[in-house]
């Protein structure tokens, strides 16, 4: 279990990095030319803001149960996969990309909850 769990925490730790980094990326890297910073600009808070909001989740304190520490994650995974729709993003590369991000935070949740030995409390 113990293997598995640390596998879980360099696959979020990775995730996350790609979140925080991935707008700017993308956007140079993309086919079409880079949209203005006024079309791209709350992507790239959005991006920043939940990178930042799960770092902080992954490293919140022992007081924390992991109950909550699961359902916030999931939460802002689905956060992430329903963000671009709310929040009007222009560029198709960006909207994919926070998509499966989402989905890949919120999959990583549930997987985390699936580690926890039963009774403990604990993963």
């Amino acid at each position: 279990m113990e293997k598995r769990q640390a596998w879980s925490d360099v696959l979020r730790a990775m995730i996350i990095l790609w979140i925080l980094v991935s707008p700017w990326i993308l956007m140079h890297v993309s086919a079409h030319p880079v949209l203005p910073l006024e079309d791209t600009g709350v992507a790239l808070l959005d991006f920043f803001v939940v990178g930042v909001a799960l770092m902080v989740i992954s490293v919140a304190s022992s007081e924390v149960s992991t109950a909550f520490r699961v359902r916030t994650s999931a939460a802002v995974g689905l956060w992430l996969i329903v963000s671009p729709f709310l929040l009007g993003f222009h560029d198709t590369v960006l909207i994919w990309n926070a998509v499966i991000a989402g989905i890949l935070v919120t999959a990583t949740s549930g997987w985390s909850r699936g580690n926890k030995q039963p009774g403990t409390g604990t993963a």
